[in-house]
């Protein structure tokens, strides 16, 4: 499952998890191809924000996969990341 934040003119809203992302983008195309018009956006925790999209109006769209934390017993050495960090003294030899 992914996330998606959307930006509009620099303005960044988080997406809820349940939005239906293509269905919400195909509305906001549709707005632009009729040469603009005020388009909603569902935002998680906050409602909803009403914005005027328009050609030449740059909108983007972000989805940043849900992060998938290893187990530990696939970890090298339990997941311990400090047991090969360098010293200063060794990194300045190395």
């Amino acid at each position: 499952m992914s996330s998606f934040t959307i930006s509009v003119a620099g303005q960044m809203y988080q997406l809820p998890a349940d939005a239906d992302v293509p269905q919400f983008r195909a509305r906001l195309v549709a707005a632009v191809r009729q040469g603009g018009g005020v388009v909603t956006i569902p935002c998680a925790g906050a409602g909803e924000v009403s914005v005027l999209v328009s050609p030449g109006l740059p909108v983007f769209f972000e989805e940043q996969p849900d992060a998938v934390t290893p187990r530990e017993d696939t970890v090298p050495d339990g997941g311990n990341w400090t047991k090969n960090v360098f010293t200063a003294e060794e990194w300045d030899s190395y």
